[in-house]
């Protein structure tokens, strides 16, 4: 968590300083109930009354209030790490304790967030990054049933390949499979289709062990030593057979290493950016992203 903050802060610096809006969300099953969602309505995907959004870093806070939770953040995240910062020890609230994978649920967030913040912020163009360390957990759609004795309950059942999701905006219909891995790429799709204007961009941090399991599950077969020679080479792989605009794997072990990006107060746009570049562009993990990841945000 403290090597995904630290990069996570070296994007929210450059957003910044060139004066880009943004917003920074984390996703939790462990923060405590919602209140506003209903599951007791039959014939929709059912969500974890434990899910919430969190927001840690908008580009709405001035510089000071910034400072204090960009430093908030470092201190949480040292504590995960089961260590203190300069020798000193800190608590986190319990409620931000780690927990589940919730990144289904965050996508159909997005329906309604993505579209509220291009309102607020005014941005031309939007893009939404997932960051995340591991597969998301699968959702599951609720039905009515009737008891022998005439009770109605609703139930929750396993989204499978007897099951389509239906978007009644656009009229398209998606078949899911038997495989509950396949739900994410299917809602990705389903936000893509919606929202043709806006990019959906994946960032996935794994450890060395993970890439097999994740190439068997992610990349076709052909391509397995041509995508095993890439992260061998550059530690991440820009994987092109995902319904993500753009897909990167980083190897998260290579994120851990120190980079300054510090410009002068009156440093121009393209000053701030050739900076921003430089600082990212020290490690190999980041030469190959580097190049792709702009080409999208630019």
């Amino acid at each position: 968590m403290l090597s995904t903050l630290k990069q996570l802060i070296s994007l929210v610096t450059f957003c910044r300083k060139v004066g880009i809006a943004y917003r920074v969300y984390a996703f939790s099953d462990n923060w405590g109930r919602c209140p506003d969602i209903d599951n007791n309505d039959p014939d929709k995907i059912w969500i974890h009354g434990d899910f919430s959004f969190l927001t840690l870093l908008t580009s709405d806070s001035n510089n000071s209030q910034h400072d204090i939770q960009c430093r908030n953040l470092f201190r949480i995240c040292a504590k995960f790490r089961g260590s203190g910062v300069n020798d000193t020890w800190y608590h986190f609230p319990r409620k931000m304790n780690l927990g589940g994978t919730p990144l289904n649920e965050t996508i159909l967030g997005m329906f309604q967030l993505a579209p509220q913040f291009r309102k607020e912020s005014k941005c031309e163009k939007v893009h939404v990054i997932n960051l995340t360390d591991g597969e998301a957990c699968p959702l599951y759609c609720t039905r009515k049933v009737t008891y022998n004795n005439g009770e109605e309950h609703v139930l929750r059942r396993p989204l499978d390949y007897n099951c389509f999701l239906r978007d009644r905006k656009t009229g398209k219909n998606y078949r899911f499979t038997h495989n509950v891995w396949d739900q994410t790429s299917i809602y990705v799709e389903n936000f893509r289709d919606r929202f043709p204007e806006y990019e959906m961009i994946s960032i996935r941090l794994i450890s060395s062990r993970d890439w097999s399991r994740y190439r068997s599950a992610h990349i076709p077969m052909s391509k397995n030593e041509e995508a095993d020679r890439e992260w061998k080479k550059f530690k991440s792989y820009i994987n092109l057979y995902t319904t993500y605009t753009a897909s990167y794997i980083l190897k998260f072990e290579s994120l851990d290493s120190e980079s300054e990006f510090e410009v002068s107060e009156d440093a121009t746009k393209t000053q701030i950016r050739n900076a921003f570049k430089k600082s990212l562009s020290g490690k190999k993990a980041n030469k190959k992203i580097l190049s792709s990841f702009i080409e999208h945000i630019a």
